[in-house]
């Protein structure tokens, strides 16, 4: 009997073109991840419409997301491929009645934007600094402009932001070394640092005066080792900032000046009746 239903299964397996076992379905692709942190229709707004927005609390970051798509720039902050995750790192923070700055959020400082990009009233956007990478760039949104401004940093360079964006301090000599935002007692000031490390040692400090609107602080010294050598900032191009302390570099010679050329007399005899 056993034998006899052995006999019928290989049969059937022959009508039926062969007892293969099917493969298992290939694996689907995973769906993308849904966008739900955003206006639904922000991706249709005009431009009228999304400046229209950017006031909003509620939609001012679906707004800001949408101008920076119809600059057509591109922008770390906005990848193509944008999901919750993305959206949740964003932030937009006002810097005066006629601009904002858009970018991610800073995981130390509420006030610290990673990659900004400038968004004025008219829905016009800007890179703060054109070609530099915009992972090395941080801006500070100060909660009070009046006591200290809001600053852009650079590893070498700290520049004010306002209607224009102003170099205030640059490095002009100076191994793996770099500007830093500090704060003492709830008072931020500029700190140049070693690049290296969790948190680098400080080698010099740099406070606003919000009555001479300047910065003051060392324009050079040593650096300790390693890297040793010594920092040095370029005085003429740091336009906000008042030496003091530390080693001030010998002034620049000055250039004589050439005269200025002399008026040719005019000939009385050759001129004109």
């Amino acid at each position: 009997m056993l034998r006899f239903l052995l006999i019928l299964t290989f049969l059937g397996c022959a009508v039926a073109g062969g007892c293969r076992r099917e493969p298992p379905p290939a694996s689907q692709p995973a769906a993308s991840a849904a966008l739900t942190l955003l206006t639904p229709e922000w991706s249709t707004w005009s431009r009228e419409a999304a400046v229209a927005r950017l006031a909003e609390q509620g939609t001012a970051l679906s707004a800001a997301a949408r101008l920076v798509r119809l600059s057509g720039q591109p922008a770390l902050c906005l990848p193509e491929e944008l999901t919750d995750a993305t959206v949740r790192r964003l932030r937009i923070l006002r810097l005066d009645e006629r601009q904002w700055a858009f970018g991610l959020a800073d995981v130390h400082d509420a006030r610290v934007i990673r990659g900004p990009l400038l968004i004025a009233e008219d829905g016009s956007v800007t890179h703060p600094a054109d070609g530099v990478e915009e992972e090395v760039l941080a801006l500070y949104v100060s909660a009070d402009a009046d006591t200290f401004p809001h600053v852009l940093l650079q590893p070498d360079r700290v520049s004010l932001i306002g209607e224009e964006v102003e170099p205030a301090i640059v490095l002009k000599e100076g191994r793996e070394v770099r500007f830093a935002l500090r704060q003492e007692r709830g008072i931020p000031y500029i700190a140049l640092v070693q690049a290296a490390g969790s948190e680098p040692g400080e080698l010099a400090r740099f406070v606003w005066s919000p009555v001479e609107l300047e910065f003051r602080g060392p324009a050079g010294g040593p650096l300790p080792d390693p890297p040793g050598g010594r920092f040095v900032l370029d005085l003429t191009a740091s336009g906000r900032l008042v030496p003091i302390g530390g080693d001030i570099p010998p002034p620049e010679p000055i250039r004589p000046r050439r005269p200025p050329p002399r008026d040719v007399p005019v000939d009385d005899e050759s001129s004109p009746a």
